[in-house]
């Protein structure tokens, strides 16, 4: 129930309902704790982080990547990780949101080098490719002599796998 309704929330706020959508998620997170549902408890707080205001979004977003290390769930841990980079790329913590997208972007290297088949690769790819455009991001806005050379470095980053895949035969 506790995850059906982290969906249920998601399509709420489509629907432009953001105060039930908040309180639906609120409930989701409520059952997950109680049930000491870890993915459902982790999914409870990301969704709300989408539907409040900033300040309480941190809290929601350093719950969910804490509950997703205590758990060992690195996909979770990715996710949370991404979505706190992203916040705090928004607010101009950029070496806190770097470090955030560094860990993700391991951790999705180190997900996808399990993914042989074209098709689970490309769908597990789908949602990752925020993290890479956070590190370029990150890069982007701090300057320096260098400036150049991390931004490009970055972009290689997210595309070098995908050609390494290419060259081996595994993407087609």
């Amino acid at each position: 129930l506790a995850a059906v309704l982290v969906e249920r929330a998601a399509l709420e706020a489509r629907h432009g309902a953001l105060d039930v959508a908040r309180d639906t998620a609120k409930e989701a997170l409520e059952l997950a704790r109680s049930a000491g549902l870890a993915t459902e408890l982790i999914g409870a707080h990301l969704r709300l982080a989408e539907l409040v205001e900033p300040a309480e979004a941190d809290v929601h977003l350093e719950a969910a990547l804490t509950r997703a290390e205590e758990t060992r769930l690195l996909p979770l841990q990715v996710a949370a990780g991404q979505a706190l980079g992203r916040r705090r790329l928004a607010s101009g913590r950029v070496g806190s949101a770097r470090a955030l997208f560094e860990r993700s972007a391991a951790g999705i290297e180190l997900l996808r080098s399990s993914l042989a088949h074209e098709a689970l690769l490309g769908n597990f790819l789908h949602d990752k490719a925020a993290t890479y455009v956070g590190l370029i991001e990150c890069e982007l806005a701090t300057p320096g002599v260098d400036h150049g050379e991390r931004v490009l470095a970055a972009m290689e980053r997210a595309s070098a796998r995908s050609l390494d895949e290419l060259a081996a035969g595994l993407v087609h």
